[in-house]
C-alpha cells in the first residue's frame, strides 16, 4: 500500500540521515581538537598553516585601498553539533479526488511527524468537469484545478499526481498543462508519480 512504501520511503531517508550526521559530528570533533590544541599552544605554528583556525584576509576598506582582518575560527555550539538546529519550515500541497482526500490527508499528517521541517496541506477537489458524481483523482482537469485552489495557501510547490496527465504529457484532460496552472496559481507545479518512494523524493528534493 502507499502507507507501507512512505513508511519504507521515510526509514531509507532517515538511515542516510543517521549516517550523514555521524560523519558531520566525526568531521567536527577532528576540528575542535585543533583549535583546542591551538590554543592549549601544543601544535606548532608551521603545522597548522592550512587549517581554518585563524587566517589573515585582504577586504577592501572603504577608500578603496586593502585593509588587513583576523578571522577567527569558533568551535561549532551544541545545537550544531547536535544538529538540532531549527530548519526553515517548506510548505507543499497536495490536490486530489474527493474519495481519497481523507486518506491523502491522514498519509500528510503521517509524514509531517516523520518530517518536522515539511508541513503539507492537503485540498479536496470538486469535479465540474465530468460531474460531481466523480471523485477519482485521475479523472480531475485544470479547470477543476484553478476553480478549488485559487486563493489557497498552496506554498512553494503544488504536487500533482501522474494520474491527472495525458500519458507522457504534462497536459490535463481539457488541454490545460503545467505552466497553464503554474501561471494561474502562482506556484510551482510538480508531477508525481503514485509511489510513495516519489512522493517522499519530491518533498526532500523539491
Amino acid at each position: 500500500s502507499l502507507y507501507e512504501e512512505v513508511d519504507e520511503a521515510l526509514e531509507l531517508l532517515d538511515s542516510a540521515k543517521r549516517k550523514a550526521q555521524r560523519t558531520k559530528k566525526s568531521s567536527q570533533s577532528v576540528l575542535i581538537k585543533n583549535i583546542k590544541d591551538l590554543s592549549d599552544g601544543e601544535e606548532d605554528t608551521e603545522s597548522i598553516k592550512g587549517s581554518l583556525s585563524t587566517c589573515t584576509c585582504n577586504l577592501p576598506s572603504s577608500t578603496g585601498s586593502l585593509a588587513s582582518s583576523n578571522l577567527s575560527l569558533a568551535p561549532p555550539n551544541e545545537a550544531q553539533l547536535s544538529g538540532k538546529e531549527n530548519p526553515p519550515i517548506k510548505v507543499y500541497s497536495i490536490a486530489t479526488g474527493v474519495s481519497v482526500y481523507p486518506y491523502m490527508r491522514e498519509l500528510a499528517e503521517r509524514i509531517g511527524e516523520r518530517l518536522s521541517d515539511i508541513k503539507i496541506h492537503v485540498y479536496p477537489v470538486v469535479n465540474e468537469f465530468f460531474g460531481r458524481n466523480v471523485t477519482v483523482t485521475g479523472l480531475l482537469t485544470g479547470s477543476d484545478l484553478l476553480r478549488e485552489l485559487k486563493g489557497k495557501e498552496l506554498g512553494e510547490c503544488l504536487l500533482l499526481s501522474r494520474n491527472m496527465f495525458k500519458a507522457g504529457t504534462q497536459m490535463l484532460l481539457d488541454d490545460l498543462t503545467t505552466d497553464d496552472l503554474s501561471q494561474e496559481l502562482n506556484v510551482r507545479i510538480e508531477i508525481v508519480d503514485n509511489s510513495g518512494q516519489a512522493l517522499i523524493d519530491a518533498l526532500v528534493q523539491s
